[in-house]
This record gives structure tokens, sequence and C-alpha cells, in this order.
């Protein structure tokens, strides 16, 4: 009971908190929160009026709170799911000009918990089936305490598309990198964008296709793209790097062809890896409008088939062949090969011998005179010395 009148505090508390910013209807339609809107709008001045996204951008750039712009990324995932509005704050680039480009500062440790623990009774109450994005805001958290770990995502994101001609990996000056800052070398060739160019937008968008379909990962929420040389982009301000099966990315296909930025019927997200995967291509078409994304999509799924397949099914066999007779031996074993490898795994796994006693008998009669032998041999030598 102690434990629900503190969470109740902290509702209350945010509440007011943004219903003080003209951010209260925010939480309309949130079920933790939907009992709560009118008795505390009844304890909150009017502010100016004003358009509400930008209430949100100026609130954000106001309140430089790593954390909360983390858990606000997540809840404006839901807001795009019920009605299809993507947020994108206006945050200006960090820079610091006597030790070069400062990428990011780590978050105050006051904040991760109370957000945390807000999300996740947002999501059990209104989005059930969006719970693994708690789980994900947890592991944003601990990048965001340490920049270190932000840090190897950026290098993993970047060696990941090395093979890419678009793209080029950041430089991070591990040396000055610690918990609490992220830098990067200084480069004046590399400039943070929130705009891009007709040739940097078709290179964002092959980008994205190379990570999703090549390498299987991809982000779903980033604020600006590092360019340098003026066609060359990057990810270096992104929310988290997630994994992609086949199945998302038949999903990536069909999102791109749809005109719709959240898709209707069949195509609507089910799961937490669906609706960020959504969110991005979303956001990618935002970004590209001079490129056709569902082209780009294609081109890049359409290798990945033709490499599945470059092995004609009538010269595998041979192919196997060949693999065997150079000492790789990959394949399907025969028939009496593989049944002699499941008893002998049946043998010596303990669930095994509880199931067939009768093996553990014919391994007595066959090895018992043996190791009696051994015992004789052993007990003559002993009374002998």
């Amino acid at each position: 009971m102690f434990g629900g009148l503190v969470r109740l505090r902290e509702k209350i508390r945010l509440m007011l908190f943004l219903g003080r910013r003209g951010l209260l209807p925010l939480l309309d339609g949130l079920s933790p929160y939907r009992y709560f809107i009118k008795p505390v709008s009844l304890f909150v001045k009017p502010v100016s009026e004003r358009n509400l996204v930008d209430s949100a951008k100026i609130f954000l750039a106001e309140n430089r709170d790593v954390f909360f712009e983390a858990a606000a990324d997540e809840v404006a995932a839901l807001v795009f799911y019920r009605t299809g509005c993507l947020f994108r704050p206006d945050l200006p680039a960090e820079n610091s000009a006597d030790v070069g480009y400062l990428g990011r500062r780590a978050g105050q440790s006051g904040h991760n918990v109370s957000c945390l623990r807000l999300f996740r009774e947002i999501l059990a109450a209104g989005f059930p089936q969006f719970m693994p994005l708690a789980d994900t805001l947890s592991e944003r958290l601990d990048r965001l305490r340490d920049m270190r770990l932000y840090a190897s995502d950026i290098q993993h994101l970047a060696d990941s598309a090395a093979s890419f001609e678009k793209t080029f990996v950041p430089e991070i000056d591990w040396i000055r990198t610690t918990k609490e800052e992220l830098f990067f070398f200084p480069d004046d060739k590399v400039v943070l964008a929130e705009k891009l160019t007709p040739r940097q937008q078709k290179a964002l968008a092959g980008l994205f296709a190379c990570l999703l379909f090549e390498r299987s990962l991809f982000v779903s929420s980033w604020r600006r793209v590092a360019v340098k040389d003026r066609e060359q982009v990057a990810f270096t301000d992104f929310d988290f790097v997630y994994g992609a099966d086949e199945a998302l990315k038949d999903y990536a296909l069909s999102l791109a062809a749809q005109k719709e930025l959240l898709p209707a019927g069949g195509l609507m997200p089910s799961s937490a890896g669906e609706l960020k995967l959504c969110r991005a291509v979303a956001l990618l078409k935002t970004w590209c409008p001079a490129v056709d994304v569902a082209v780009v999509f294609g081109e890049y799924a359409s290798r990945r088939q033709s490499r599945n397949s470059s092995i004609p099914d009538g010269q595998k066999a041979s192919f196997l062949t060949l693999m065997k007779k150079y000492g790789m031996d990959y394949g399907i074993r025969p028939a009496e090969e593989a049944s002699v490898m499941k008893g002998a795994a049946r043998f010596f796994s303990s669930a095994g011998k509880k199931k067939n006693s009768r093996s553990v008998r014919e391994a007595l009669l066959y090895w018992g005179p043996l190791l009696l032998a051994l015992a004789v041999i052993f007990i003559y030598i002993y009374r002998g010395n």
C-alpha cells in the first residue's frame, strides 16, 4: 500500500509539472492518468495559447535531461501508434570549441528509476502488447548512464555498415571518452544535419537499407545525421540498435510500399519490434522525401534473395561432395551415422540413462570384466609393494 501511495505521488507531481508548462494533454488518454487529469487541471494555471507540439519542443530544449528525453522518445512511439503523428524535437547540437566535438553527456542517475517505473505503468495499462519496450528503455538508460557503452553502439553500427560506400566510420576519441562524456575527434568535414540534400537523402536511405537487409540491424529514431564530404552519412545520434529477423525485413518491405506513415489493417504493428520498425520507416520517409524508399528497399531485398539462392538445387549435392573431399565435412549426416551419434548422446546424458536402462546393462556387461581385471591387478601390485 505504501508503494502505491508513492507511485500516486509521483504521478501527481508529474502531471503538475507538465501542466504548468502546457503539456498536460500529453497524458490525456493514457490509462494510468485518465482519472486524475481533470482534478489536477483545476490546480494548474493556464499558460499562453501555444501549439502542443511547440510546447513540447520548447520544454525538451529547456530541460536537457537525457533520461527524460529517452522516456519521451519511447512515449512518442506509442503516440505514433495511436495517432500516426511523428514527433521530432528541435534540439541544438552540442559543441565544445576547445576539445573538439562533444558527442553527448551522460544523464544524472536521479531520474532514470522514476522514468522507467512510470513507463512500465503506461505500457501495462494501455499497451500490454508492447511490454518489451520497457526492457528496451532500461537498456537505453544504462547506455545513457555510461557514454562508453553508447560509444560502443556507435562503433558497432558504423563498422557493420562499412561496406556501404556512402557512409563513414566516426572517429571516437576513446582516450577522452569517459563514463560522463563522449568525444569524437574533431573533423571540419563532418557536420550534424537536420535536413539533407537529395544526394544525402539517397545515401541515408541506402545506409538504412544496408544495415537492415544485410546486417539485420536498424535504429528506430534519430535526431540528426552526421554528414561528411556532402554525400557520406552516418548515424551518431540515435536511440538504440535493434536486431531484425527475416519476418521484420519482409514487414519493412510492406511498410515501404505504403503511402501512409502509419499503415492500417494487417500492417498495423502488433509487437514491439514491428512498432519500432514501423516508426523507423516512417521517419526515414520524412527525412528522405526525394527518395522512393520502397525502391531502395527492394534493391537490397533482391540482393539478399539472390545471395540466398546463388547455388542451384541441382548443384547443392555436388557442392557438399566437394566440401567433404577437401576435408570440410558439412551437410546432412547419413541415416546410419546419425543413429549411432544419437545413441552415443543418449548414453552419455543422464536423461537417456533413465529412459533406456537396456543400454546401461549392455555397457556394464561389456566394461564390467575389464574394470574387475584392472582392480585385481591394482590390488596385487599394491600388496606386492
